[in-house]
C-alpha cells in the first residue's frame, strides 16, 4: 500500500483528480464528483469521477460518471435535485439530478459551453441531454464552472459561472432557457494573471442573529496571497440578479491561507443544515509533478461553515465535519513533550497562551523544521509562518517550497487544531476563523511530533 496514500482525504485508486465538482446529498448519501482522468497521472481528457459516503470520512469510489466526446471535455460544474425546483418537461423527471458541466472543446481559442447530463436519483446512471449545449459561449474563452441553486425567493434557477477574470450570473425559470442577469467582481478581491474559476454561491445566517448574507466563492488559478492557486470568497447580498459585496472593494479575504486549497464546492441537497464544502488539495504551481506510483491528488477534509461577526467584519468559520473528526486516531501533545502517533492519520487540539514575544513552533513527521511558527507580536496580532522544504522530486522553479508568514487579528489564547493523514496537513486557528493546507511528501508520515514553546 501507498504509505502516502490518505485516509480520511479521498483519494482516486488510480489516475490524476482535481475539482470537486457535482457535491450533492441525495437521500442521506453524499455524493462527490470531481475532475478525473482515470488513464494518467497528470491533467488530461476530463472526465466526471464519482465517489460516495454516509459519514464524509469514508469513502467509495463509484465507475466514471461523465466521459468527453466530440462535444467537448467534461470541465467542471455541480449537481442539484430537479424537484428543488421548477424543471422543463423535455429536460427531466422530477426525480432526477442534473449535473452542470462545462463542455471544452480545444482549439485556437477554445469553446467552452454550459450542458446538463441527467442522473437517475441513485446515481447510477447518466446520460447527456440531447439538446445541449443550454448555454452556450457568448464570447469570453474562459466561461466555465457553472454552479446552480434553486432561488426561492425569485422561483428561478441561478447559475454563477466564470467571465474571465468576473464573475457572471444568470437565471432560468425551468434549468432548460438562461438569461443574463449580471457580472461581479472586475473591480473586487484579489485578481491574478488568469481567470476567476469554479465559483460557489449559497445562503448563510451570521451566527448569533439569525441574519442573513451570501457568501460568493472564487478560485484564483494564480496569483493567492500565499503563492499559485487559492480560494477567496466575498460575503454579501443576493436578491436573484446581483450580489452586491458587503466590504469594501479592495478587501481581500480567504478560505485558506495555505498552499494547497483550491476550487472549493459546497454541497446541494443539505435541508439547512450549516453549509459543509470541500477543496481540492493541491496546487497549479505544481500539481502535475509530485512523486506518485499509482495516483496523483486529493480532496480536502470536508468543513462545516459559519458565518462569525468580528471587530473587523463578517468572517466565515471553519470546523472540520464532527463525523470526520471522530474517525481521527486523537493524539495527545504538550508542549516540550514529543509524541508518536499510532497512524498516519491523527488529530490533535493545543491552546497556546503566548504573550507579546512568545513563540510557538510545530513539527511533524519525526522532522526537526517546523512546518508551522506561531508568534505573538501585539496583544492583537500573532504572527503565522507555513515552512515546507524542497522536494527532489519537483524542480525549484515550480514553488514547492514554502516559507509564508501573515498576521491574524487575534486576541487572548490561540486554540489550534491540527489534523494530518498520510502528508496532508490541516491547521485551524482562532475558532476556525483562520485555515492553513499543505501538503507533504514525509519519509515517515507517522513520525513524531513536537510542539515546542
Amino acid at each position: 500500500m501507498n504509505p502516502l496514500r490518505p485516509r480520511y482525504h479521498f483519494s482516486p485508486q488510480a489516475g490524476w483528480i482535481n475539482d470537486p465538482n457535482g457535491a450533492v446529498r441525495v437521500d442521506g448519501l453524499y455524493h462527490l464528483f470531481y475532475q478525473a482522468n482515470p488513464h494518467g497521472l497528470v491533467h488530461g481528457p476530463m472526465h466526471w469521477g464519482h465517489a460516495t459516503s454516509v459519514d464524509l470520512a469514508n469513502w467509495t469510489e463509484q465507475p466514471i460518471a461523465l466521459y468527453p466526446e466530440a462535444s467537448g471535455q467534461c470541465f467542471s460544474g455541480s449537481a442539484v435535485a430537479a424537484r428543488e425546483g421548477r424543471v422543463a418537461p423535455e429536460l427531466a423527471a422530477d426525480d432526477a439530478i442534473l449535473l452542470f458541466y462545462t463542455a471544452h472543446r480545444d482549439g485556437s481559442p477554445y469553446v467552452e459551453d454550459q450542458a446538463i447530463a441527467i442522473a437517475d436519483r441513485g446515481m447510477t446512471s447518466f446520460r447527456k441531454f440531447a439538446g445541449n449545449p443550454v448555454l452556450p459561449t457568448p464570447g469570453p474563452r474562459d466561461f466555465r464552472d457553472p454552479k446552480v441553486i434553486w432561488h426561492a425567493a425569485t422561483q428561478r434557477w441561478i447559475m454563477v459561472v466564470t467571465h474571465g477574470q468576473s464573475i457572471g450570473i444568470y437565471s432560468s425559470s425551468d434549468a432548460l432557457s438562461w438569461q443574463a442577469e449580471s457580472e461581479f467582481g472586475r473591480s473586487e478581491g484579489r485578481h491574478g494573471t488568469g481567470p476567476w474559476e469554479c465559483p460557489d454561491l449559497f445562503p448563510i445566517t451570521v451566527e448569533g442573529s439569525g441574519e442573513q448574507a451570501w457568501i460568493l466563492v472564487v478560485g484564483l488559478g494564480q496569483g493567492h496571497i500565499s503563492g499559485g492557486s487559492g480560494t477567496q470568497y466575498f460575503v454579501g447580498d443576493f436578491d436573484g440578479q446581483v450580489f452586491r459585496n458587503r466590504h469594501s472593494a479592495e478587501t481581500e479575504l480567504f478560505m485558506d491561507w495555505g498552499r494547497d486549497y483550491y476550487a472549493t464546492q459546497s454541497f446541494s441537497g443539505l435541508n439547512g443544515e450549516d453549509p459543509l464544502a470541500v477543496a481540492w488539495m493541491s496546487n497549479w504551481l505544481y500539481a502535475n509533478h509530485p512523486p506518485s506510483e499509482d495516483f496523483r491528488g486529493s480532496m480536502s477534509l470536508p468543513r462545516r461553515l459559519t458565518l462569525i461577526e468580528t471587530p473587523h467584519g463578517l468572517r466565515l468559520g471553519q470546523r472540520v465535519d464532527e463525523a470526520v473528526r471522530a474517525a481521527f486516531d486523537p493524539l495527545s501533545v504538550a508542549a516540550g513533550t514529543p509524541a508518536t502517533p499510532s497512524s498516519a492519520a491523527y488529530r490533535f487540539a493545543h491552546r497556546w497562551a503566548g504573550e507579546v514575544g512568545d513563540e510557538l513552533t510545530l513539527s511533524l513527521f519525526g522532522e526537526a523544521d517546523p512546518v508551522f511558527t506561531v508568534r505573538r507580536t501585539a496583544s492583537d496580532t500573532c504572527s503565522v509562518t507555513i515552512n515546507r522544504g524542497a522536494h527532489p522530486a519537483i524542480a525549484p522553479e515550480r514553488g514547492f517550497a514554502t516559507d509564508f508568514t501573515i498576521d491574524i487579528i487575534h486576541a487572548g489564547p490561540l486554540d489550534i487544531d491540527v489534523f494530518v493523514d498520510h502528508g496532508l496537513v490541516e491547521i485551524g486557528c482562532a475558532g476556525g476563523l483562520h485555515w492553513f493546507s499543505n501538503i507533504y511528501f514525509p519519509a515517515d508520515p507517522a513520525g513524531r511530533v513536537t510542539l515546542a514553546a
